[in-house]
């Protein structure tokens, strides 16, 4: 008796053991899986937060390139009297002034610490049309376009950035 109280003890205790490492096992893998699960949720919030970022960015250099329409407008609706532009015109263009520097130069620091299709080709078109505006901007007013009564404030050529 003592023999099959000893094989029957073994048997026991083999399947005790079987049963937890099982049950180990499928508790290592569900760990697993919950991490695995976690990471690829942490990758997807992660290129949401990017994605919505780069919206934002977006956002305001398109509010800036509007308010840089905008400037344009006031200035040559500033510049088409023969009289030198009321102060109210000056503040408009002021304020848009303002505003383009508050929205255009932050969107484009935004877009361009992100990456997106031909972004090396676009950056540099939009770097020199900037440059060629400036450019433009800075240069001298022919003495023609702007008669000698004018206010300097009349005849001054705005700035793009």
């Amino acid at each position: 008796m003592s023999a099959a109280a000893a094989g029957s003890r073994t048997s026991s205790t083999s399947i005790k053991t079987v049963l937890f490492a099982a049950l180990g096992l499928l508790g290592v893998l569900f760990v697993a899986a919950v991490i695995w699960k976690g990471k690829s949720t942490l990758a997807n919030y992660t290129s949401a937060v990017g994605q919505q970022e780069f919206d934002q960015g977006a956002n305001r250099f398109i509010k800036g390139l509007f308010e840089v329409l905008m400037e344009r407008l006031a200035t040559n609706n500033g510049l088409q009297g023969a009289d030198p532009a009321p102060a109210t015109v000056l503040a408009e263009i002021e304020k848009r002034r303002n505003a383009v520097k508050a929205d255009f130069d932050a969107g484009l620091a935004i877009l361009a610490q992100r990456d997106f299709p031909n972004k090396s080709t676009l950056m540099q078109e939009l770097q020199a049309a900037l440059g060629k505006a400036n450019d433009s901007a800075s240069a001298p007013t022919p003495r023609s376009s702007c008669p000698a009564t004018s206010a300097t404030k009349r005849c001054a050529r705005p700035t793009f950035r």
